[in-house]
């Protein structure tokens, strides 16, 4: 979605989770490219490989980023 992407000085990034623990998250700010885009959805291609089980930010990245 849309809303996973964040875009910082011409420089497009998603928030993927590092470490969940009691005190909460850690998130680390990774490099994509974009692909395709329809209406509420852009194609993300990270820079360097994501594992398919790690979680990514879809909603509220905007707040993570601040």
């Amino acid at each position: 979605p849309k809303d996973a992407l964040i875009t910082e000085n011409g420089k497009n990034y998603v928030f993927v989770l590092q470490n969940e623990n009691s005190k909460g998250y850690d998130f680390k700010k990774t490099p994509v490219q974009l692909g395709e885009k329809s209406d509420s959805f852009i194609e993300i291609i990270p820079n360097e490989k994501i594992n398919q089980k790690t979680k990514v930010v879809t909603k509220g990245a905007f707040d993570i980023a601040e």
